[in-house]
């Protein structure tokens, strides 16, 4: 068996074009401004494989600043993810994390209920600061890339066009991921999920990609 990595690194638009049956699609759009779609088949056991679609680069803050998420972008997964760009451009930044009992920022663990669409977050240590310590842009050409499991991060669209990018999710069981966020927040507070919009946006670059 292919390794994520492996598997990922053989991968092109066009193939995710037979993947996703147009009248059941596993869809939503995450609290950050982009779109995933979960995809039913086992690719690689043990690892489940999503098409993430970014918009373009302003609209994705704008999307943050409505959902109350554009101070809450830098985070850390409960378990592996590789990613590969497959269109356009990401920009990945990665973090440090230190205490500040005067900063207003804050640690939140997140939990996901898939049945009710949304992440809860819950305070876990009040007063941190973060530094990037690290900054890349992630495009088609370069290898798939591994987040660690709580390696903190922040990721976004970095052109003025639309974005695909295929990741591979280690299936870990709901284990709580972490988010800096501002304490204002309080002790507990939930993101919601948004309805899949960017379906047509989707089709159109498949379609596109199928004809070559």
């Amino acid at each position: 068996m292919p390794s994520p990595a492996e598997w990922l690194a053989r991968r092109r638009v066009a193939e995710i074009r037979e993947w996703i049956g147009r009248d059941r699609v596993l869809a939503y759009e995450h609290p950050y401004g982009f779109m995933v779609v979960r995809l039913e088949q086992a690719f690689v056991p043990g690892w489940q494989i999503r098409v993430h679609l970014w918009p373009p680069k302003a609209v994705q803050e704008e999307r943050m600043r409505r959902n109350g998420t554009h101070l809450q972008q830098v985070h850390a997964h409960g378990w592996h993810l590789w990613s590969v760009v497959l269109l356009g451009a990401l920009d990945e930044a990665c973090y440090t994390i230190a205490d500040e009992p005067d900063s207003p920022l804050a640690a939140y663990s997140v939990t996901s209920d898939y049945g009710q669409g949304s992440s809860r977050l819950r305070l876990e240590r009040e007063g941190v600061v973060v530094e990037a310590d690290g900054r890349l842009r992630r495009a088609p050409d370069d290898a798939p890339y591994l987040i660690p499991a709580g390696r903190l991060h922040a990721s976004l669209s970095a052109p003025e066009s639309w974005n695909m990018s295929l990741v591979a999710t280690e299936l870990a069981g709901n284990v709580p991921s972490t988010v800096v966020a501002p304490r204002s927040l309080g002790a507990a507070t939930a993101n919601r999920r948004g309805e899949a919009r960017d379906l047509p946006v989707l089709w159109s670059l498949l379609d596109r990609a199928a004809k070559g």
